[in-house]
């Protein structure tokens, strides 16, 4: 398996999705996702350079399970 910091040649910037709760008429305090070759990442739509986590399929599904079960709800 690869190590995360080789995943970025994966993605491009129109491979990211964001939330249609996102603010209109701009994308503010909202995170990017997109998903590839079972490598999911990860961004904030605030951050210039683009810093981007890298998450395998059972890291992700292990948060979503946790997220469903509300679990990150602070």
């Amino acid at each position: 398996m690869k190590q995360y910091r080789e995943y970025p040649e994966l993605f491009k910037d129109e491979d990211f999705a964001v939330s249609s709760a996102t603010k209109p008429g701009g994308i503010i305090n909202c995170v990017a996702v997109a998903y590839k070759d079972g490598i999911t990442a990860v961004r904030s739509t605030r951050d210039a350079g683009k810093s981007t986590l890298y998450f395998d399929k059972g890291e992700w599904d292990a948060f979503l399970i946790g997220a469903s079960k509300g679990e990150f709800s602070f």
